[in-house]
């Protein structure tokens, strides 16, 4: 996950002042949810798999694979995920609501499904959306983080276009890096994301093919108080059946 795209997801998670905190948070919680598996695990990524070497040392058999640039392209007619097809895991997980960053829904459902053929019976996945809070045009929203007097990040986002109909948002992101008054990175780039519904995206699980379906807000282990509408991140969690 490049830079501009990082800090849009910390920002959304309200981790932008404090990222090592939703990082740990997230790692805990994955932790967690996946040490009952002894086989192998897939953490799918976008251009990174950022759990991936922490949960390794933490003795599961983790591996990571980056989703192909290609499919970030407009009009593309790429797989979304070039699996194997001899692989099965014991669970695959997408953290950090970057499954909503696959810009056409139909190839998002076709993830999900290349996912579900790709899990052992009675294996999991598990991924996290994030919540859509914008349904409109917006000013620029600029955060600052100035760590002493000679470092300062500036990350900008924009909201430039919403398509009700396909349920998705592209944004104009920017992020800069500044040191002693000069700037030493510069990221600018459109960003498109999807949104589903948490109760939509439950019936898209089920309708692959999943079961058992629960839903955990923060990385919060599910349960009866978790899943309201204060949460800023979404996780599903659901069980291939035999």
């Amino acid at each position: 996950m490049d830079a501009a795209l990082r800090w849009f997801v910390m920002d959304k998670l309200d981790g932008r002042k404090d990222m090592n905190n939703v990082y740990s948070n997230a790692l805990s919680f994955y932790s967690k949810q996946l040490s009952g598996y002894k086989g192998r695990i897939l953490e799918v990524g976008l251009r990174k798999a950022i759990l991936q070497p922490s949960l390794t040392g933490n003795g599961l058999q983790v591996e990571g694979m980056v989703i192909a640039k290609q499919v970030f392209e407009e009009n593309t007619t790429a797989e979304p995920f070039l699996l194997k097809p001899s692989y099965l895991y014991d669970a695959i997980f997408i953290p950090f609501g970057q499954f909503l960053a696959i810009p056409e829904r139909v190839m998002a459902i076709k993830a999900l499904k290349s996912c579900y053929d790709h899990i052992k019976p009675n294996g999991r996945i598990i991924i996290d959306l994030i919540l859509q809070e914008e349904h409109s045009h917006s000013n620029p929203k600029k955060s600052e983080i100035k760590y002493d007097k000679d470092n300062l990040l500036v990350f900008e986002s924009q909201m430039i276009d919403v398509d009700y109909y396909e349920q998705k948002a592209t944004y104009f992101l920017t992020y800069e890096q500044w040191t002693a008054g000069e700037c030493l990175q510069r990221e600018r780039r459109l960003q498109t994301f999807l949104w589903f519904g948490v109760k939509e995206f439950k019936l898209v699980l089920e309708k692959i093919g999943f079961t058992n379906v629960a839903i955990s807000g923060d990385y919060q282990q599910a349960n009866g108080q978790n899943g309201r509408s204060y949460h800023k991140v979404y996780t599903f969690e659901a069980t291939k059946g035999k």
